[in-house]
């Protein structure tokens, strides 16, 4: 990394949050939540790790498409029982998780998802001087942030570029999601990955797609006359005009914000007012009595002393 003012680790708290969630189905969050937080930063190296969660699901995507995100609750209405009540369990451990600031920094925006949070931080403090490494697994970070930026929390290391980014460059990782789509997100792709990463690795662009003369499908690297028919498939559906309205909308849903052009006026005073927050956060070695009280309610006191040094 380049010397800088300070080394800036980006929690996505939301992904760390289900990765506790699903690895146990008893057990304190507050403790998984503060072991996480302290091998991270003891992995990568920052100077501090400030953890940037959601608040509710995306108002603009959800504007340009009403069914982002759609299945997600009928998914969780499938769930065990037991299952049910972590996930409860976790989202009010969420809602709390403001009481930590004596520990670690926390912020969330109204309407605005964790990613794109992330994403407008990570380019603007990079383009302050800072380094800055965003912590998830989320492989669609890749869309806004360089691959060496990126740390997977859930291998411990960088993101594989070769298995995780499927060895493409941004751009092309973009075109890749935009036909593949995003079943966790309801984002409905074009084809299958294997069909989509033979198109984006034969085509530098949509319109490439759009012009190519079908008949010489046979000549493109990977096609054989077994997976013709996807390929044929693909192509036919992004030559229409619905096709190319889709890979539009596609294209947006995936990208994670890099600027501030799509908040509303009030997400971009509240985005200035948590970068400068975390900016000039330090952690307090005092505990608050907001903090002691909430850890006596969900039976965590026991970590009233671990926590007073800090992470």
């Amino acid at each position: 990394m380049r010397k800088s003012k300070k080394v800036i680790g980006l929690v996505d708290t939301s992904i760390l949050l289900h990765t506790i969630r699903q690895a146990k189905k008893s057990g304190n969050f507050a403790e998984e939540l503060i072991s996480y937080l302290r091998a991270l930063k003891l992995a990568t190296g920052v100077d501090e790790v400030y953890c940037i969660g959601d608040n509710g699901f995306s108002t603009y995507r959800k504007n340009i498409y009403p069914d982002y995100k759609g299945q997600r609750a009928e998914t969780h209405r499938k769930l065990e029982p037991t299952e049910k009540l972590r996930l409860e369990a976790m989202r009010d451990f969420n809602k709390n998780l403001y009481r930590f600031n004596d520990v670690f920094f926390y912020r969330s925006i109204s309407g605005v998802e964790c990613d794109d949070v992330i994403g407008i931080l990570y380019n603007e403090l990079t383009s302050e001087g800072y380094d800055v490494l965003a912590l998830s697994q989320d492989k669609d970070f890749y869309t806004a942030i360089k691959a060496q930026d990126l740390f997977d929390i859930k291998t411990g290391k960088g993101y594989n570029v070769e298995t995780k980014l499927k060895g493409l460059s941004q751009t092309k990782f973009k075109m890749f999601l935009t036909l593949n789509g995003d079943a966790i997100d309801f984002i409905i792709g074009f084809t299958g990955e294997k069909t989509a990463l033979i198109l984006v690795n034969n085509f530098k662009t949509f319109k490439a797609m759009q012009d190519f003369d079908i008949d010489n499908v046979l000549d493109l690297e990977g096609v054989t006359t077994k997976n013709k028919h996807h390929i044929v498939k693909a192509l036919n559906a992004i030559k229409e005009d619905v096709g190319l309205k889709k890979i539009k909308l596609n294209w947006e849903l995936i990208s994670i914000f890099t600027n501030r052009s799509k908040l509303t006026e009030k997400q971009e005073r509240e985005f200035e007012k948590l970068k400068q927050d975390l900016l000039s956060w330090k952690p307090n070695k005092d505990i608050s009595d907001d903090l002691e009280l909430y850890l006596y309610e969900i039976g965590e006191a026991e970590l009233m002393e671990d926590l007073e040094w800090g992470i």
